[in-house]
C-alpha cells in the first residue's frame, strides 16, 4: 500500500542505493545537477533521508567524472556544490583531512576522525525525536552514512592513480567493499580503461566469470539511446523559447 515514489520511507538507512546509482550518473554524463535530481527521485523508492542524499551526490560525482577534462578536483567540487546537510559537511571535512602526502595509515586515521561526528554509526537517531523533526522515524539531517564522503576522500588521496585510490579505500576498513567500489568507480570513470592495470582487469574477469568489456559496450549503447531521447526532449523545449 505504499506510494511507489516514496516507498523507501521507513526503510533502514544504508549505502545500498548508492552502490548501484552509477548508471544514473552515466546517462547524465557532464551534467551533475541533472544526475543529482534524477538519482534523488529514483532513490526515494528504495530509501529516504541521507541515504538518498548520499546516493544523489554520488550520482552527481559520476556525472562529473565522465565529463571532458574531468579531474579529481572537479569531481569533488561538483559533489560539494550539491551535497546538503550532514552529507555536505562530512564530505567537506573528509576531503580537507585527506592529504596525498600522508601514508595510508595516517590518511585513514585523519579521515576517520573527520567523518566520525557526522557518521550514523556513532550518532544513530532512527526512531528518535530529532532536533529538527517533530515525528518519529525521522533521521537526524545532521548525519550521513560515511561511505560517500570517505570514497571522495580516497579519490582525492589517489589523485587519479587507480591502485592508490583502491588501496586507501580497501584498507580504510568498516564498509570497505562499498567505499572501494565507489572510489574505484569514480577513479575509473576519470582515467578510463587504459588507467587500470591489465593484470587487475584479467583477474577480475576470471574470478567473476564476466567479460567486463562486453558488458561496458552494452551499457554504453543503452546510455547513447537514452541520451538521444533526452536530446529530442531538449530540442522540443528549446523550440518553445526560440
Amino acid at each position: 500500500g505504499a506510494e511507489p515514489r516514496i516507498a523507501g520511507i521507513g526503510n533502514g538507512l544504508n549505502c545500498a542505493i548508492a552502490m548501484y546509482i552509477m548508471p544514473v550518473g552515466a546517462v547524465n554524463a557532464g551534467d551533475p545537477y541533472a544526475a543529482y535530481q534524477e538519482a534523488a527521485a529514483f532513490g526515494l523508492a528504495e530509501s529516504h533521508a541521507y541515504a538518498v542524499e548520499g546516493a544523489a551526490v554520488l550520482a552527481a560525482a559520476y556525472a562529473a567524472a565522465l565529463a571532458v577534462d574531468a579531474t579529481p578536483a572537479t569531481v569533488i567540487a561538483a559533489a560539494q556544490a550539491l551535497a546538503k546537510e550532514g552529507t555536505g559537511h562530512a564530505i567537506t571535512a573528509a576531503v580537507a583531512a585527506s592529504d596525498p602526502a600522508d601514508s595510508v595509515t595516517t590518511w585513514i586515521e585523519r579521515v576517520l576522525a573527520a567523518v566520525e561526528p557526522y557518521s550514523n554509526r556513532t550518532n544513530a537517531s532512527d526512531g528518535e525525536h530529532t532536533w529538527q523533526m517533530g515525528c518519529r522515524n525521522s533521521p537526524d539531517p545532521r548525519l550521513c552514512f560515511e561511505e560517500v564522503p570517505v570514497a571522495l576522500a580516497a579519490l582525492h588521496y589517489g589523485q587519479g592513480d587507480f591502485l592508490t585510490t583502491l588501496e586507501a579505500a580497501c584498507r580504510f576498513g568498516r564498509d570497505a567493499d562499498s567505499i572501494a567500489g565507489m572510489a574505484a568507480g569514480l577513479c575509473g570513470a576519470l582515467i578510463g580503461r587504459d588507467g587500470i592495470p591489465d593484470t587487475l582487469v584479467t583477474a577480475s574477469q576470471e574470478v567473476n566469470r564476466r567479460d567486463w568489456a562486453a558488458d561496458a559496450a552494452t551499457f554504453a549503447a543503452a546510455c547513447q539511446r537514452i541520451q538521444a531521447r533526452d536530446a529530442q526532449r531538449w530540442s522540443a523545449r528549446t523550440a518553445v523559447w526560440a
